[in-house]
């Protein structure tokens, strides 16, 4: 009873400050009062600076300490259960989270409790997070995606509300409290390892693991399958934090699994013994249809591994649990246009087992259930309607809170009607483009068949509208020189294009003798500067003329415990030091640049210069833009010609001498974050012959 007393004085307190309030206006001054959701009133110690240090730790290190009151609007009952109002409940710690969210002004937060504690009926823990939703207009994706979750009856879906956030007296807005994604009751509810596991059954789990780790994570729990695909240990942990394993057997043998689990999906055999395949589905599924930014590109995305199925054999991989969906539901996309293509959410795993019939016809299964799902978020009365009701005062103090923030994001001064009618219209077109295009779910690679002459056909598979880049190769034959791939038309095909269905391509030859030979290798730098930490460096050369048939280089290296090279060109840095690339072309003519390795915490940096401010060339003959760069930090270029139907020049800086004349090339310099940070220029004076 004095529970409702207090919280009852809180809000009277804040109703006489604030004034009188109209249901569907905000007072003049747009002072917060409460609305129709809970508020949760954080009372931190240390004030103003304890919350600015915690505000600007960019390793979100810097915790506060203090207490949470609980208030909750009568009549308020959330999804999962009924609340009471509760006071002074202890925080061991507050403090942020999140990556490029961090990086908002509104700041999301990590709560620890000092002992457990079952908020609206989502169940006992002491790990809670509120979630800022700050890319979110609508602060409602990341509830869609809860609720999908749990409808499609996936094992863990974190739970959430809708609250109102006060830190010490002043709003911060309408949070999304959440559960914390982490092993526990209540939480991924699979066995918890313990260190000193090193014999099965209990080294076969629990295990939660993040897929496509951000690089700055701790690198000792970074893996990387054969195939490419990047995982991270998350719990148990095998890196440096204070709560990390040492246990190599544990840590070897989910690394292993994993491997095998691919292996399987790969090689075709009994990948269902390693991967449960209906969560697959509803994961991918729930991804691509939302079209999240993050899926399978971040953290964020989690699988798991149970120590035991049902059956008592061993557990196996799982996908999920579903997070981080803020920029998910068209939020990438202000303006109308029609939702309407398949991958979205690439991942090796994924793409290979949508290539198999049987999970196609799973995923087409499983879009039935979604497909209903969603028909209750959107239909009039639904959660869409009933979800938005209830923020819709809450979402106007967080506008008033937050202005400046909601036009940067969006640009555009909607209502919260019309954003929710916005999102409501992107769901519903989205699932009228998947419902018309079902049996394209499985659209995923292209087949190319390369015939030889008379040699046997070599397949190769590629995903749909990737990039081929030189993938096709250049198959060698005695006495001819190879000059490309072509169609059935007889039309030269682009080995570095892109293709969206199945084709034949046939190799073409041309006597030795008769080819028109390569005479020089250009490249863009005489000296290049690279930190040993990068692993490996290709450098950016052209091969002239420009119509050579016979192109072919052989690559060497002058000190090999600095860099070796390959046939291709691609360099493995092994060691510190210089080293001398040199590329000597079929005529004998030979071109080189300066390697310089430099140790992982040496940094060189200078300005970028050109090597020349004036060239000089005769029509129809070549010539390079040297680029100085004494620095390991890493720049892009665009060089632009004035006048080319005097000169062109092309992305790597190789001039083409055309017509008589004079005329400027620039130089544009951008940094690893594509901004400008420099603008150079040279003249180009082409002669007569």
């Amino acid at each position: 009873m004095m529970n409702k007393y207090k919280c009852l004085l809180v809000v009277v307190i804040i109703f006489l400050l604030c004034g009188c309030r109209d249901e569907k206006t905000l007072p003049e001054d747009d002072a917060f009062s409460m609305s129709d959701i809970p508020v949760l009133y954080l009372k931190l110690e240390g004030g103003d600076e304890a919350i600015r240090a915690m505000n600007e730790s960019p390793d979100h290190s810097v915790e506060c300490e203090g207490t949470l009151d609980i208030c909750v609007p009568d009549g308020y009952q959330s999804d999962f259960g009924k609340q009471e109002s509760v006071f002074d409940l202890k925080l061991d710690y507050i403090r942020g989270r999140g990556n490029s969210t961090w990086l908002a002004s509104k700041k999301p937060y990590k709560v620890k409790f000092e002992d457990k504690q079952d908020l609206f009926g989502m169940g006992e823990n002491k790990h809670w997070v509120l979630l800022a939703n700050a890319y979110d207009r609508s602060l409602l994706r990341n509830r869609i995606t809860s609720f999908l979750g749990e409808a499609m009856g996936m094992e863990f879906t974190p739970a959430g509300i809708n609250v109102d956030l006060v830190m010490n007296g002043e709003y911060l807005g309408n949070y999304y409290l959440s559960e914390q994604i982490r092993i526990g009751g209540n939480r991924v509810d699979i066995k918890e390892m313990k260190e000193e596991d090193t014999e099965e059954p209990k080294i076969w789990g629990g295990y939660l693991l993040n897929v496509s780790p951000w690089l700055e994570q701790d690198p000792k729990n970074i893996f990387t399958s054969d195939n490419g695909a990047s995982f991270y240990n998350d719990t148990p942990s095998y890196g440096d934090d204070e709560d990390a394993f040492d246990n190599d057997i544990q840590r070897d043998y989910i690394r292993s699994y994993v491997q095998k689990c691919e292996d399987a999906i790969l090689n075709d055999a009994d990948y269902e013994n390693y991967l449960d395949l209906v969560s697959a589905a509803d994961y991918w599924l729930i991804q691509e249809f939302s079209e999240n930014s993050d899926a399978f590109r971040t953290p964020s995305t989690y699988m798991y591994k149970k120590r035991y199925e049902d059956d008592k054999s061993e557990g196996k991989l799982y996908f999920g649990p579903l997070w981080d969906f803020d920029r998910a539901w068209g939020s990438e996309s202000f303006e109308e246009g029609d939702p309407a293509y398949f991958n979205h959410s690439p991942m090796l795993w994924i793409d290979e087992l949508r290539d198999k019939e049987d999970f196609r016809d799973l995923l087409k299964q499983r879009w039935k259930v979604l497909d209903e799902k969603l028909e209750e978020v959107v239909r009039e009365d639904g959660c869409l309607d009933r979800w938005s009701q209830e923020s819709s005062i809450s979402w106007a103090y967080d506008r008033a809170k937050w202005k400046e923030f909601y036009a940067e994001v969006s640009g555009k001064d909607l209502s919260y009607e019309e954003i929710i009618e916005d999102l409501r219209s992107w769901i519903i077109r989205r699932r009228e483009w998947i419902n018309g295009h079902i049996d394209e779910i499985g659209d995923v690679f292209v087949r190319i068949t390369l015939k030889n002459d008379g040699l046997e056909d070599r397949v190769l598979k590629v995903k749909k509208a990737d990039l081929l880049n030189g993938r096709l190769g250049a198959p060698y034959k005695d006495g001819f020189v190879f000059i490309g791939w072509y169609d059935e038309e007889g039309d030269r095909f682009d080995e570095n294009g892109w293709v969206s269905q199945d084709l034949t391509l046939y190799a073409r030859y041309i006597d030795e003798a008769d080819a028109i030979k390569a005479e020089d290798v250009l490249f863009m730098k005489e000296d290049v500067y690279v930190s040993i930490d990068e692993g490996t460096y290709e450098a950016a050369y052209t091969i002239v003329p420009y119509d050579a048939q016979e192109r072919s280089i052989d690559w060497s290296s002058e000190d090999e415990n600095v860099a070796r090279i390959d046939a291709e060109g691609m360099i493995e840095l092994t060691g510190v030091g210089e080293t001398r690339i040199s590329a000597k072309l079929k005529s004998g003519n030979t071109a080189s640049y300066l390697l310089h390795v430099l140790a992982g915490d040496e940094e060189n940096e200078s300005p970028v210069s050109l090597k020349e401010d004036l060239i000089e060339a005769e029509a129809g003959g070549y010539a390079q833009i040297v680029v100085n760069e004494v620095s390991t930090k890493k720049v892009s270029y665009m060089f632009l010609s004035e006048d080319a139907q005097i000169a062109e020049v092309n992305e790597k800086g190789a001039i083409r001498a055309l017509g008589k004349g004079e005329t400027k090339i620039s130089v544009y310099v951008y940094d690893e974050d594509y901004e400008l940070i420099d603008e150079l220029s040279c003249r180009v004076i082409v002669r007569d012959r």
